[in-house]
């Protein structure tokens, strides 16, 4: 659903999904650095997974083309509060919110 979403975004606004992001979304909700990800760029944190021994690089960091389904990074402060700030500022309800975030329950 998340990709479908982006593509909405990208058709309303008539902007790449990653130019819509750092230029109207982030700045209304006053979280500077959120942006698209940027595989291999060098400040930004990378993911490892362990496999007993020693730790590898998580593949899907280097992937390209997420769009809202994965592909924004940020700082861990803007982060932090992105669920306030996408509340707070009408983007969404509380209750969307929650459904976003909650666990999925399968049968």
């Amino acid at each position: 659903p998340y990709r479908i979403l982006s593509r909405l975004v990208e058709r309303a606004s008539e902007l790449p999904f990653g130019d819509y992001v750092a230029d109207r979304f982030a700045p209304a909700l006053g979280l500077a650095s959120l942006r698209m990800c940027e595989p291999g760029a060098p400040d930004h944190a990378r993911g490892y997974l362990s496999d007993k021994a020693s730790f590898r690089p998580e593949a899907a960091y280097s992937i390209r083309g997420l769009l809202g389904e994965g592909g924004l990074c940020a700082t861990a402060a803007d982060l932090a509060r992105l669920p306030v700030a996408l509340v707070g500022s009408g983007w969404l309800t509380g209750t969307s919110l929650g459904r976003m975030t909650a666990p999925t329950m399968l049968n």
